[in-house]
């Protein structure tokens, strides 16, 4: 029955729910000044469209709503109203499931499916009575002085996790996403935690392997919360001898493909590194990389405008919605649209309660006269 309902009431239905156990977050109006509202009224219909997907762990599934709102309102999949989707974390497993194809080529699943994922895996992965899961010391104790630490238990087991990946991504790559896909993961090297952005756009040789990569492998590594989940490894033509703080860190084209670019770097064979979660690095809101690193996705579109989409978390209950403009050196504009949804900072936190909280919450953003002014201005 629910499934022919609108998101909205569906999230009706939990808040009459929420009513009763008194988990409903109270939410003030939300406004945009005027500056924001002329920003939003001078983006061209031609802009280039970008959706960042910031981390959050079980926070997730209020972003899923959102896009699962602005996939109804449209009438469009999300795959179809972006021209790049960039993700970390819980932002990279969205990313992966609403641009892997189907056997028709188009969007195998929704918004709403990636929104169920939440009820019915959340609690198989971040189970309430979380224990280490004998794998040892293997997890980072605090990577973000960005420095090696001691080593400590992990407390969940990633298993079901990865499970649900290769069932629902099975072996697709990267490149065969149905839009341009960039996945934020963090490589371990020389006792130091390097942010990496896998992504199928980039035209920079340094990162050609990246096409290639595993949908499934990609979002499972940028989703191995520390000291939540054991790291993993994965082979990777990086350069272990770069000079730390350079980036992409010398990640080099591989022999045998890509021989276009291999001529202007020397071909390094692959090598076995240790990889976790890409908001271990500072990559957990992607748009930071996308806006203040210049990456070659956005270069290639330098002038064009640009529509930045960003998805992220307050933590602290209460909506926020911010606009900016930044005219770009080489021309064109990039509009930044930042949307940061009323959550806390229980990203473990799998309880139907809790999740239901979220959901309720959202119907006061997405019936906000502020959302419905930015969802009119970009779509």
């Amino acid at each position: 029955m629910l499934k022919t309902l609108s998101p909205i009431s569906g999230l009706a239905i939990l808040a009459a729910l929420l009513i009763v156990t008194g988990a409903a977050w109270s939410q003030g109006p939300l406004e945009l000044p005027k500056e924001s509202l002329d920003i939003l009224r001078r983006i061209p219909a031609g802009a280039k469209k970008v959706l960042s997907l910031e981390g959050g762990g079980m926070n997730g599934v209020a972003a899923a709503a959102l896009l699962e709102h602005i996939e109804y309102k449209s009438g469009k999949s999300i795959a179809h109203l972006f021209d790049l989707i960039a993700g970390t974390s819980t932002g990279s497993l969205l990313a992966a499931v609403l641009t892997v194809p189907g056997t028709d080529g188009k969007p195998k699943y929704s918004a709403r499916d990636a929104k169920e994922f939440y009820f019915s895996q959340g609690p198989l992965i971040f189970p309430e009575d979380g224990v280490p899961t004998g794998h040892g010391n293997d997890c980072f104790e605090n990577t973000f002085s960005g420095r090696d630490n001691k080593r400590v238990p992990c407390t969940y087991d990633a298993a079901p996790l990865k499970n649900y990946l290769i069932k629902t991504l099975g072996h697709t790559s990267l490149s065969q996403a149905v839009t341009k896909v960039a996945i934020g993961i963090t490589v371990h090297v020389n006792r130091q935690f390097l942010p990496v952005m896998v992504s199928t756009a980039s035209t920079s040789p340094y990162l050609s392997w990246s096409k290639g990569f595993p949908m499934w492998e990609a979002a499972y590594i940028s989703s191995l919360l520390q000291p939540a989940f054991s790291p993993t490894t994965v082979a990777l033509p990086l350069d272990p001898s770069s000079a730390p703080g350079s980036f992409p860190y010398d990640l080099r084209a591989t022999p045998g493909r890509e021989t276009d670019q291999n001529r202007y770097f020397k071909p390094g064979p692959y090598q076995l590194f240790e990889v976790i979660d890409g908001a271990e690095s500072g990559l957990n809101s992607p748009v930071d990389w996308l806006i203040k690193n210049g990456s070659k996705e956005l270069d290639a579109w330098n002038n064009e405008p640009i529509v930045v989409f960003h998805i992220g978390f307050s933590r602290t209950r209460q909506h926020q919605i911010s606009v900016d403009s930044h005219h770009m050196d080489r021309g064109g504009t990039r509009t930044v649209i930042s949307i940061l949804i009323g959550a806390s900072d229980s990203i473990t936190d799998s309880s139907h309660r809790y999740l239901a909280a979220l959901l309720d919450n959202m119907s006061s953003l997405v019936q906000s006269d502020a959302f419905k002014k930015v969802y009119a201005g970009v779509f």
